[in-house]
């Protein structure tokens, strides 16, 4: 009977052991489901913008509908933020694509900007005139920033530009007399008309290897710069882009470029074989490679400012000299005479001699080719 009881108790200690086992295996089974659940709800998480993280930025800013589930930013609106945050979406679930206009010209509280990735243009003027802007964000998706969208932010000092832009247009930074530097993306292939003109704490600027033109003045009055380096794409460069460089003590231009070089701190087109554009202490070269001085390319100050003409130089169009009391000549009176001279050659404000190397000396203020 004893036996008997055993044998019993051990058959039923043996199937609590295998039930036992069984729970065991069925427990650790379900974490490692719920672990794998939480891990998925977590990826969503990160890869889903809700709806109202999607409209979080400056409150009060106003926007337009494009009708077509896009809007854009055309104003401040009530928003009264001084660090101005552009959302992706706007207040009523539609994607903000652009900045229109004038949008935020001339509002003096603005002291910084960030915008969300998908805005592809900001229109012309649209920061304008905001005199407390320090800095802005511009993203990648930006591939239009339009004319004069920054023009006399007078306390600019940083700007962070799209590696996508198509360009800088005329006037684009015009009067930004805070700003020191500048990276300026390949993706651009234009310089506008004085796109940084005024920008006095500019010190130096790489031009990009996709410019292919920088036009007039684009760079004028920037007295501070220092230094510019002209890529080998650029084949277009117009009148005075250096004007009021007064420090700029060097230009280089890359050895493939086959239109322009630079010499003695000149800018040569090479087509044209002429001075378009000069730095600080420059001279103009005195080999035949050289026969011309283009439209607005020497432009001088002070009382005692002096330039130097050498006798390769065969003809000086308008405006070439600008500011300059005393010219000397390194050929005779009837060499100078034979120079083709537009008749507004120089530009002058009072008393201007030339000086010949025969010791001729001319008034050019009463010079049949001199005066304005």
């Amino acid at each position: 009977m004893k036996k008997l009881v055993c044998a019993l108790l051990s058959v039923l200690l043996l199937a609590s052991v295998f039930a036992g086992c069984k729970d065991r295996e069925s427990v650790d089974d379900r974490p490692m489901e719920v672990k794998e659940t939480v891990i998925e709800s977590e990826n969503t998480r990160e890869n889903t913008t809700t709806p109202g993280r999607e409209a979080e930025g400056s409150p009060g800013l106003e926007f337009e509908s494009n009708r077509d589930g896009t809007c854009r930013v055309i104003g401040v609106g009530s928003c009264t933020d001084k660090d101005i945050v552009l959302p992706v979406r706007s207040p009523d679930g539609e994607v903000v694509t652009s900045i229109s206009d004038s949008a935020f010209s001339a509002v003096a509280t603005i002291e910084s900007v960030t915008m969300e990735g998908n805005i592809t243009r900001i229109g012309k003027y649209a920061f304008s005139g905001c005199t407390n802007l320090k800095s802005a964000s511009i993203p990648d998706s930006v591939v239009v920033l339009g004319e004069a969208a920054f023009a006399g932010c007078g306390s600019l000092q940083s700007v962070t530009l799209s590696r996508n832009l198509l360009a800088i247009e005329d006037q684009t930074f015009f009067g930004c007399q805070e700003m020191k530097s500048i990276a300026l993306p390949n993706s651009i292939s234009y310089i506008g008309f004085r796109a940084f003109f005024g920008c006095v704490q500019l010190e130096s600027v790489a031009v990009p290897e996709n410019v292919t033109e920088i036009h007039c003045e684009a760079f004028r009055e920037c007295s501070g710069l220092k230094k510019i380096s002209i890529s080998k794409r650029v084949r277009s460069i117009h009148m005075k882009v250096l004007a009021g460089c007064r420090n700029l003590a060097e230009i280089s231009v890359a050895p493939e470029n086959t239109n322009f070089f630079s010499v003695q701190n000149c800018l040569v087109n090479k087509d044209t074989c002429e001075v378009i554009a000069t730095g600080n202490n420059f001279s103009i070269p005195s080999y035949a490679g050289i026969s011309g001085i283009g439209n607005g390319a020497i432009e001088m100050e002070g009382d005692t400012a002096s330039l130097t003409i050498p006798k390769n130089i065969t003809y000086l169009r308008s405006r070439a000299v600008s500011g300059c009391k005393n010219v000397f000549y390194e050929g005779t009176i009837e060499e100078w005479q034979s120079i083709s001279k537009s008749t507004n050659w120089i530009d002058i404000s009072g008393e201007c001699w030339l000086t010949c190397a025969d010791g001729t000396r001319l008034d050019l203020r009463n010079d049949d080719f001199g005066g304005k």
